[in-house]
């Protein structure tokens, strides 16, 4: 096969597919049980600019199993219009390896990829109202309500596609500026939405060093509601309520065993895993989230804000954390749990704190109603445990820096000052004067365990109480039963 277009003047393209090695088997009622082409070479010549560019490739090893033309067709037939029903439109499709040179220097090979059950509903894919639409070429752009209508007719396109599962594998590209490679990439598609999105095993180069990726997966697209939301921002600049309706088209992200240069160190930053998952949706707020997120990055000497744990001899910074949080709509309580927060070689925390009355208005996407029903909130218990692993000698040497003493004075100016605050906070308040002994004992002894627990004596407002922690803070505890504690 031989082609060639001109667009203007001195732009154009031609060029040659070769296909070899063909063979269908058992073609019946609209429908082909198999088909395979060994090979297709091919070679491009376009004219952009006055410039030339030449492109050749060669793809082997294209097979298909379970084609239905009839089922194909069904898509441009405006008598389906109104036919809901899915139907199977391929069976199994493989290809590959696929090798393409471009310009020089640049090569890329995809060593295979598969697709598998591939389904169409006639009724959300009517090609010809969508072609309809499309302007001819030389006419003048479309409107901004033409461009909608076409971007909703779109999204009712990928509405129309279920495809079990799509794979690619062994991707590499060669450049001038450097290598790329990827193991794999895949993701399945039911009815405009990706179930999941997944590329694992990128390896390529920054200015700075090699960069890997183990894995990078959205969990959770949907295609055709973006589209559609899209759609409503052609020719106009979103409002934050319009923008924030995008946020639950993804139900959450996850990236594994990456390693990626740190500025200029050639120390790498490296992330085991930062898992995000969200969804319970309150309009287009989450009341439901999870994040789990564990790595570790080095530390920099020339940054004012690290250097007091650079000269305590910490040159990489690991952290390990868990956050949960959760409203229930029938109890319209509201808990973040776990906390969990782990600096290595510093402190590892871990804390608890619930809410409750808390209406549905709070996750309004109006400032203004999410502020009236934040008054209604009320105080939970909150729980924090603090283990010392190092933090608390460092922040007495940075303290004994600052002051130019040693680190036993500048241990006792500290306990000193709790002592102090102690008598104008605690006042006739026990459970004051308890929570400030445990706090004394956590900073005299290193490597110890602080335990507190908050629990509100009788309900309080939340914004009152913390408007009162800073106003007048003796009240404030007055409002909880106070447990302190410590312990190796």
């Amino acid at each position: 096969m031989t082609f060639s277009a001109a667009a203007k003047a001195g732009d154009g393209a031609g060029g040659e597919f070769a296909y070899s090695g063909i063979a269908i088997e058992n073609i019946k009622d609209g429908k082909i049980a198999s088909s395979k082409t060994d090979k297709v070479v091919f070679t491009i010549n376009q004219q952009t600019a006055g410039k030339p560019i030449k492109m050749t490739g060669e793809l082997a090893n294209i097979a298909a199993t379970d084609i239905d033309v009839g089922a194909m067709a069904a898509i441009f037939d405006p008598g389906k219009a109104s036919d809901d029903r899915e139907y199977r439109v391929q069976g199994h499709v493989s290809a590959g390896p696929y090798v393409i040179t471009a310009a020089p220097g640049v090569n890329m090979r995809i060593e295979g990829v598969t697709v598998d059950d591939t389904r169409i509903n006639p009724s959300r894919m009517q090609l010809p109202a969508l072609l309809a639409m499309i302007p001819p070429q030389g006419s003048p752009p479309p409107s901004a309500a033409q461009a909608r209508d076409l971007l909703d007719k779109i999204a009712g396109l990928y509405s129309g596609i279920g495809i079990a599962n799509a794979e690619m594998h062994g991707l590499s590209v060669e450049t001038p500026q450097g290598p790329l490679k990827l193991a794999s990439m895949r993701f399945n598609f039911e009815h405009g939405k990706i179930g999941e999105l997944a590329v694992e095993g990128l390896d390529t180069r920054a200015p700075n060093g090699p960069i890997k990726v183990g894995r990078f997966a959205l969990k959770s697209l949907d295609v055709a509601n973006f589209m559609r939301l899209s759609a409503q921002f052609a020719a106009q600049k979103p409002s934050a309520e319009q923008a924030l309706a995008l946020f639950p088209l993804i139900e959450g992200v996850e990236i594994k065993g990456v390693a990626s240069p740190y500025k200029a160190t050639g120390k790498p930053v490296n992330i085991d895993v930062v898992s995000l998952d969200w969804g319970q949706f309150v309009g287009s707020i989450p009341s439901k989230l999870r994040l789990t997120a564990k790595l570790a990055a080095p530390l920099d000497a020339a940054d004012p804000r690290q250097q007091p744990l650079v000269a305590a001899g910490i040159d990489r910074m690991a952290v390990d954390a868990d956050l949960g949080a959760i409203w229930t709509e029938a109890s319209r309580a509201f808990a973040l749990e776990p906390v969990k927060l782990d600096m290595a070689g510093l402190l590892n925390a871990s804390a608890r704190l619930s809410l409750g009355n808390v209406p549905r208005e709070a996750f309004s996407t109006s400032a203004a109603e999410a502020m009236g029903a934040a008054a209604q909130i009320e105080t939970g218990t909150i729980e924090l445990t603090v283990h010392d692993l190092g933090v608390i000698d460092l922040a007495i040497a940075q303290f004994a820096r600052t002051r130019n003493i040693s680190r036993d004075e500048a241990r006792k100016v500290i306990l000193d000052a709790i002592k102090a605050q102690g008598g104008e906070i605690g006042g006739g308040n026990p459970d004051a004067t308890a929570l400030l002994t445990a706090i004394s004992q956590f900073v005299e002894t290193p490597g110890q365990t602080l335990v507190i627990k908050l629990t509100p004596r009788a309900k309080a407002p939340a914004l009152q109480l913390m408007q009162l922690l800073k106003t007048d803070p003796q009240s404030a505890l007055a409002q909880f039963r106070i447990e302190a504690s410590t312990g190796l």
